[in-house]
């Protein structure tokens, strides 16, 4: 295993247990399998990467490849302290069709324990349909908010307080006028741009993986990108401009190999576009936000998110970033791949197992598909705040946040990140040799190489080879096929009460008179340099302090509910 020098104290206490020997676990593995050769406790993963049955220190090694945390290459994290409070931005996306209905739900979000908000466009938007002709009103509204106009989205965002509550954009090719529909709502708000907190995840490259095609080209959508980067570095310091997200592409049966290489071939291409839009390559990289998509195998995921912040700092480099701006935001979202329709009860614990992938990575955002997001149609009350109860009690009640990088160290986790490090960068490198990856995509090939990795899928879980919970494996002969999202009622059982500050429910959902003091408490709490421009947690972390200290001084105490099982608590 090796030896290291920890202090006088534990060489003593290690002194006293005789160090391991591999022989000796060989040939107890040896009896276990009765004469059967080792190899066949192997495993590979689905690209292609052996899992052994045992991971130790490699010899000879001194250095260690993944630094330290907030030091390139960022393995262990973009922060030397780690998050700020063990927390991370609990983030919920907010797709229905009718502005007051997604009013309701990013209420109901925000004051539920989330702390930002991400709005999907519908369709015919993510598509760049033009409105009114007929591909448009057949897409119109379906998977998302219908806005066209910037009455639309203020409505939809009524109620929040947008220089507390971040709003991210998924607009696919509409990207650029989604934009100016939200510099239009923070503009009717008279926000000022150095306190508007959001981004506008314009990928181009992205949109066109995803619909096919894209109006006017990419060639203009790329130069459109470009200056929307400049215009945003320009006016909002606390607002990226740039998305690059990789679920798109793990949805169609991308492994995490590819989905690094993807990440990595298409910030090349998008940043190559903005620097030849004016901006330095720091300016560029401070742009970009990446988000990767999460399933239910938590090793991978946290290799994954451990080796995407390890590629991007190596790209950033290579390319004469400075260290600092090679440190990527990543975001993290639970794949719509791994969800099923049968049994989605399921999905609870498929979306527990990637937020802890999430949260034990070190991504600086999460968010948690509803159960009942593979069902289609409108997911209902119950499906959201058990969502966001999932981050919930693994941030605050179980402190996934606390350590950074928990679990580096462990030999598997390390060979793992170095592994997809190694085949991610020598599939980018396939890319490029074919001419990047815009014309990857357009020849085919790209998406030949997708395919044929979710076809070998497929046929292990049509052969059970690859097990599906619920569904193939362990499942119940009681389970429908199929349920509307509103037929779906929990079943009767132990729950626990959720009893909310009453500060905070004033802070999202406030009048205009209110949210005039919320944004004077909060100039104030930054002139005075008591909170960062970004870190809105700090302030309703205070004022939910100042609550609980209220609420103590009348006798309220929280309280669980009467079939609460034990060690199960009320989160504030």
């Amino acid at each position: 295993m090796g030896t290291t020098d920890v202090g006088p104290e534990l060489n003593e206490l290690a002194a006293a247990f005789e160090a391991p020997d591999e022989s000796e676990w060989l040939a107890l593995v040896d009896k276990t399998l009765r004469g059967r050769p080792i190899d066949t406790i192997v495993t590979t993963r689905r690209d292609g990467i052996e899992v052994g049955p045992l991971y130790q220190r490699p010899v000879g090694t001194v250095a260690d490849a993944a630094g330290f945390p907030g030091q390139a290459p960022f393995t262990r994290g973009v922060a030397p302290a780690g998050r700020a409070q063990g927390t991370w931005d609990i983030r919920c996306v907010i797709d229905a069709a009718d502005p007051g209905t997604a009013s309701a739900d990013a209420l109901g979000d925000l004051t539920g324990g989330a702390s930002s908000l991400t709005i999907r466009f519908d369709q015919a938007a993510r598509r760049g349909l033009a409105p009114g002709d007929e591909a448009w009103q057949a897409a119109a509204g379906v998977d998302g908010l219908l806005a066209l106009e910037v009455d639309a989205l203020d409505a939809a965002l009524e109620g929040v307080v947008l220089e507390a509550a971040p709003v991210a954009l998924d607009a696919g090719a509409s990207f650029e006028c989604a934009a100016e529909l939200l510099v239009g709502v923070w503009q009717r708000r008279g926000i000022d741009p150095s306190e508007a907190l959001g981004a506008f995840r314009a990928d181009p490259i992205g949109a066109l993986a995803a619909a096919g095609t894209l109006p006017g080209g990419i060639d203009e959508a790329l130069a459109a990108a470009g200056r929307l980067a400049a215009r945003t570095h320009e006016a909002f310091p606390d607002v990226s401009a740039l998305g690059i997200d990789t679920g798109t592409y793990a949805e169609a049966g991308a492994t995490p190999t590819q989905q690094l290489a993807t990440m990595l071939a298409t910030g090349r291409q998008v940043l190559d576009a903005v620097t030849d839009g004016g901006l330095s390559l720091d300016q560029a990289l401070a742009q970009v936000t990446i988000t990767v998509a999460l399933d239910a195998d938590i090793w991978g995921g946290i290799a994954l998110l451990r080796a995407a912040r390890r590629c991007w700092s190596h790209l950033a480099l290579a390319a004469g970033a400075s260290e600092a701006a090679a440190a990527a935001s990543v975001h993290a979202r639970t794949s719509s791949a791994m969800l099923t329709r049968r049994d989605p009860w399921v999905n609870l614990l498929r979306g527990t197992a990637a937020t802890v992938a999430g949260a034990l990575g070190g991504a600086e955002s999460i968010t948690v598909a509803p159960f009942d997001a593979s069902l289609g149609g409108h997911s209902d009350g119950f499906a959201r705040r058990m969502a966001r109860n999932t981050q919930l009690l693994a941030q605050e009640e179980s402190g996934l946040g606390r350590v950074v990088d928990a679990a580096g160290g462990s030999w598997y986790v390390e060979s793992l990140t170095d592994s997809l490090c190694t085949a991610a960068w020598e599939t980018f490198q396939q890319i490029e040799g074919r001419g990047g990856m815009v014309a990857a995509l357009t020849s085919g090939w790209w998406g030949d190489e997708i395919a044929r990795e979710r076809t070998a899928t497929l046929e292990q879980v049509a052969t059970r080879a690859r097990p599906i919970t619920g569904v193939s494996d362990s499942c119940s002969a009681q389970a429908s096929a199929m349920e509307p999202a509103s037929a779906i009622v929990p079943t009767p059982g132990w729950s626990w009460t959720i009893r909310r500050s009453p500060v905070r429910n004033r802070l999202w959902s406030s009048t205009s008179k209110r949210r005039a003091v919320i944004r004077q408490v909060l100039r104030t709490m930054r002139g005075c340099g008591l909170v960062h421009l970004g870190d809105r947690r700090t302030v309703v972390r205070f004022l939910d302090f100042l609550s609980s200290i209220e609420m103590h001084r009348r006798c309220a105490p929280m309280r669980r509910s009467s079939s609460c099982p034990p060690g199960i608590k009320g989160i504030p």
